[in-house]
């Protein structure tokens, strides 16, 4: 007997003004032009003034799971989440479920920055009547936009950023792409967006956990993270949101045999869905490479690559 279940949710709020897709553009443009430190020409088919409306903005339901930075292996739901009844029956969640929204907006304290705001609305894992009425827990992130560095390879876009703030040090990077699927029972074609996390330690080195979402655009018009407010958010509303093909279902179906290689000079974690993070080993790391594998006959990567001591970031084909 398979209980219902429900996992978390994660949505956005935003009380300052939306900026246009065109002002948005002219802002990444002007500081493409002043601060890229980088020459597109050492890619051929890659441009760093992509759309960046491909990337950030609007509505994504999907899922988040985390991995350990030890041996790159899964890290379920803690079960303190989990009520009493699914942990008896085994039916500890692997991942969270979640709903993103974005917003661009001006920095209340500096005008002429930007912020990307991103709220997260956590709805803790149900069964039975609970799933009428899901608690939730929100949190909400600011992050300098020109944090982010930008990147198109064929017909992927990337952002990447390294953010260093008080409590927080870590590696952002943002795989975009359009797919055909299957979406609540029709077919579709799908902006589809993989996020990954990787958190740090002040001498650089990588520490669990590392956060994977995988994300499915629901709207191009963020809610601002108003789907839970006043509660009576349901599993109904969060399966079709998410999918009903994803509701209740494990992060990946994939199960990999080996999740991590090493030698002297790298140490490389492999993550389901194609994604893999390499860092060099050492008591002082200075390289962090984020990959992901391409879909069908491509088994490329499309790597970001980070040198974190001179906070460089460059984007490539393996």
């Amino acid at each position: 007997m398979r209980l219902p279940t429900r996992s978390i949710l994660a949505s956005m709020t935003l009380n300052a003004p939306l900026i246009s897709g065109f002002a948005c553009r002219q802002f990444f443009n002007s500081f493409t032009r002043q601060h890229n430190k980088f020459s597109t020409s050492m890619f051929s088919s890659i441009s760093k003034n992509s759309c960046i409306s491909n990337i950030f903005g609007g509505d994504y339901g999907g899922q988040k799971a985390t991995f350990s930075s030890v041996d790159g292996k899964l890290i379920p739901v803690p079960e303190h989440m989990v009520p009493e009844s699914m942990v008896e029956w085994g039916q500890i969640p692997s991942c969270f479920e979640v709903i993103v929204s974005e917003d661009i907006t001006n920095d209340n304290e500096d005008e002429s920055q930007s912020i990307l705001q991103r709220s997260t609305v956590t709805v803790m894992p149900e069964v039975g009547c609970g799933l009428d009425n899901l608690d939730t827990m929100k949190k909400i992130e600011k992050i300098p936009f020109n944090e982010y560095e930008t990147f198109q390879l064929n017909d992927m876009n990337i952002a990447t950023a390294f953010i260093k703030e008080e409590g927080k040090r870590c590696v952002e990077c943002i795989f975009v792409k359009e797919e055909e699927g299957v979406k609540n029972g029709e077919e579709a074609l799908t902006t589809i967006r993989m996020r990954v996390s990787v958190n740090l330690f002040d001498n650089n080195q990588i520490k669990s956990p590392i956060h994977v979402t995988r994300e499915e655009k629901t709207s191009d018009t963020s809610s601002s993270g108003t789907i839970a407010d006043g509660g009576g958010l349901d599993a109904r509303t969060v399966s079709k949101l998410i999918g009903r093909e994803n509701a209740n279902k494990p992060f990946c179906e994939e199960e990999l045999s080996e999740t991590i290689e090493s030698d002297a000079d790298f140490t490389t974690l492999k993550l389901p869905c194609g994604l893999q993070v390499r860092y060099s080993s050492g008591p002082s790391s200075s390289l962090l490479e984020v990959g992901l594998k391409g879909t069908g006959s491509d088994s490329s990567y499309v790597v970001v690559k980070h040198d974190l001591e001179s906070s460089q970031a460059t984007c490539d084909q393996e």
